[in-house]
């Protein structure tokens, strides 16, 4: 009897091999084909949002590199790092590790700076994102909720900026979190326990940098993580909206394909995004907390200020009346009155403060206010934003236009609509 013959070990078969033995267990080529046949409307205007997402992926990286290196203790120390002018200097060990990231950690400085930017390009993309799908009517039935899981993203940034901005414990961060520490004494009846158990005791207290690093390095972003995951999966389930077109319809996408054409559109973008950012991070210097020094109330500037998306609570604030309310014997806290005694007249700044914060507002209950008065049904393929004395403002359909000058337009026209509503 010859002997059986040794079977033959074929290479080329064996990715195939691989995909039918996970198929045979998991049984999930059906529903990566679904996704893989996923089609994507070729449009500019939808890099926007990718732009947010590729910036937070860069957080990601650039954040659990500085998280390696930094020490969020509120703990004394005497510097002894490579920066001479405060060589000797007593500072928080936070402060002195963020100086050692900048100066003698190799790649600390472009990943700090890399870091900063990315988290302003991460708000700015939101915004502009928000602002193309407020203007396009992208917000209406069905896709009310991820219009709200858009807007918490956007809250939940502001909130994972001002941690992250607090944490060197330099004077500009050290002044924000005396800010934060006053407005939480101004809540009534609990105003004097609610900041004393954040921080610790009296400010600056003990505990608010491991707290905020705490929610700045792990709680914040794991519900971003959560909410872009369920954003993306509404989005597929829900498909894009897209600009009128041959052959589109409200029930399909004219596009290209996930995979490959879109993949690797995505990939090439990413890169780019990331680029872009490295570059600024080189090159671009942004908070040299160095020149600040350690926080001390006597060397705060007036000049000082957060990063550009907290404007519009400085412009509210110094919009709102010097009113005064007494309920139960407590002061409830609504104007600023030194601000309001040195000047009677309503600044330009003012103004604009208050239009940021009242088209914000508008924008974040438009959806529901449009759902349930019954202005709108579907979300057709394009809509104008017109005004309606009725219904403040309202959309109607309209194709057949070039689709770029049409976004300008309603840009345009809607801002000053929506101006003409809070004015009243």
């Amino acid at each position: 009897m010859s002997p059986a013959k040794k079977k033959r070990f074929d290479l080329a078969r064996l990715p195939a091999a691989t995909g039918e033995q996970l198929d045979e267990r998991f049984q999930g080529a059906t529903p990566l084909r679904r996704l893989f046949n996923k089609v994507f409307p070729d449009h500019w205007s939808f890099l926007l949002g990718e732009i947010a997402l590729y910036s937070f992926i860069v957080l990601l990286l650039t954040g659990t590199f500085l998280a390696l290196f930094f020490d969020p203790s509120m703990a004394e120390t005497r510097y002894q790092g490579s920066f001479a002018p405060l060589r000797g200097i007593e500072m928080t060990q936070a402060y002195a590790t963020s100086l050692n990231l900048s100066f003698d950690v190799r790649g600390g400085l472009i990943m700090r700076q890399m870091h900063h930017w990315a988290a302003l390009l991460f708000m700015a993309a939101i915004v502009v994102h928000m602002f193309r799908v407020f203007f396009t009517g992208a917000f209406r039935k069905p896709r009310e909720a991820n219009w709200i899981i858009g807007v918490l993203l956007f809250w939940l940034g502001f909130t994972e900026g001002f941690a992250g901005y607090s944490l060197p414990d330099d004077a500009l961060s050290g002044t924000g979190l005396r800010i934060a520490f006053a407005i939480m004494l101004s809540i009534p009846v609990v105003g004097s326990w609610v900041a004393t158990s954040l921080f610790g005791g009296e400010f600056p207290g003990t505990e608010i940098l491991p707290r905020l690093y705490i929610l700045h390095v792990f709680l914040v972003p794991l519900i971003l993580l959560a909410l872009i995951t369920v954003h993306m999966g509404l989005l597929v389930k829900q498909k894009h909206t897209q600009f009128p077109g041959p052959g589109r319809t409200n029930h399909n996408v004219v596009g290209v394909r996930m995979f490959p054409t879109f993949a690797m559109k995505a990939g090439g973008f990413f890169m780019l995004v990331f680029g872009v950012i490295a570059l600024m991070g080189g090159l671009v210097q942004i908070n040299p907390i160095w020149l600040f020094g350690p926080y001390e109330a006597s060397v705060v500037s007036a000049g000082s200020q957060p990063d550009w998306y907290v404007m519009f609570l400085d412009g509210s604030t110094r919009l709102m009346p010097d009113w005064d309310l007494q309920i139960g014997g407590y002061t409830i806290p609504t104007g600023n009155k030194k601000e309001r005694k040195a000047g009677s007249k309503c600044t330009q700044r003012d103004s604009a403060g208050g239009w940021y914060e009242g088209a914000e507002l508008h924008s974040v209950y438009f959806p529901l206010i449009s759902e349930f008065s019954g202005t709108y049904g579907g979300h057709p393929v394009k809509i104008r934003i017109v005004y309606s004395p009725e219904t403040k403002l309202t959309g109607k359909f309209e194709g057949g236009e070039d689709d770029t000058r049409v976004l300008l337009e309603l840009v345009h026209q809607t801002a000053e609509q929506v101006s003409t509503v809070i004015a009243r």
